[in-house]
């Protein structure tokens, strides 16, 4: 909680209209905003925290039982691009996944996939923009913006070239 509470300025300042989404489901779920964020930045967090401990364990090898994402171009389908992914949690979340449907007025509409009071953690909008994720064990976790934040904030570009310079 204490490494959610210092990043808590540096989301705040990333997007204002995502912070906003943000503050809306910390101030209706009754969640405080440190606590609420070390839930939508969970992974991140403890990417960070694994890296500044002093004795941290070497990286697994082999399957760790981490999602999988795939890809396919429109040329390679003989159609429509396609992307995937599997979601390798706890059997136990599968309670907590919702899809959302966002409409808003001045950003293209979304459906995704998360779980109750986080952010978006996969899904595409109505401009044709898609993204999956994988969580890479990193070797040089830093203060930053959580992935759900990005993922979220891509999901509003109009192009997959847009999203990827966000992301």
């Amino acid at each position: 909680l204490s490494a959610a509470a210092e990043l808590i300025e540096l989301h705040r300042t990333y997007d204002e209209p995502l912070w906003r989404e943000f503050r809306g489901i910390a101030r209706g779920s009754g969640v405080p905003e440190a606590d609420l964020l070390a839930c939508n930045g969970l992974t991140d967090i403890r990417d960070r925290i694994l890296m500044e401990t002093p004795c941290r364990p070497e990286p697994p090898t082999g399957d760790v039982g981490e999602c999988t994402t795939f890809g396919a171009s429109a040329e390679a389908t003989r159609g429509a691009p396609i992307i995937g992914q599997t979601w390798d949690m706890h059997p136990d979340a599968r309670h907590f996944l919702v899809v959302v449907r966002r409409e808003p007025c001045d950003a293209p509409a979304t459906l995704s996939l998360t779980t109750v009071g986080c952010l978006c953690l996969t899904g595409f909008n109505s401009e044709g923009v898609g993204i999956c994720t994988s969580n890479l064990v990193p070797t040089d976790a830093a203060p930053g913006v959580c992935y759900l934040f990005s993922i979220s904030r891509a999901l509003r570009s109009t192009s997959a070239d847009e999203a990827s310079d966000l992301i």
